[in-house]
């Protein structure tokens, strides 16, 4: 990934609500370029070949996701796309999986915007 650009960002999302609240706290960082929200496993993988995005922003129970699926797609299609868990959910039964594919982060929906601004700031340092 190419740090010196803005990083392409797609949210996959069942809830619409959630997924335009996220990309309104994304599109106020300057180093996000938004790209485009996917409600389902179906949109995600048709958008990540439009947009080829450098981050997926995934809910993991977005609907039609099976097992670890489309985190096993974008891996195996797309090595260099980073993807962020951020899900309500409890993940802890799916933890040593998410880890085992990779994943560069898991982040709660349960944080507030400055808790997700100040989150992306430390990933963004630590990713560049």
């Amino acid at each position: 990934m190419n740090r010196d650009k803005k990083l392409k960002t797609l949210d996959v999302d069942q809830h619409l609500f959630v997924a335009e609240a996220t990309k309104s706290v994304l599109e106020e960082i300057e180093d996000v370029l938004f790209m485009d929200i996917a409600l389902d496993v179906k949109q995600c993988k048709g958008k990540i070949v439009e947009h080829e995005p450098d981050l997926v922003i995934l809910d993991y129970f977005a609907p039609g996701l099976k097992d670890m699926e489309i985190i096993e797609h974008i891996k195996w299609n797309y090595p260099a796309t980073q993807i962020v868990i951020f899900t309500g959910e409890d993940i802890t039964k799916l933890f040593n999986g998410l880890v085992k594919l990779e994943v560069d982060s898991i982040l709660s929906k349960e944080y507030n915007a400055k808790t997700f601004k100040t989150w992306w700031n430390v990933y963004w340092i630590i990713n560049r």
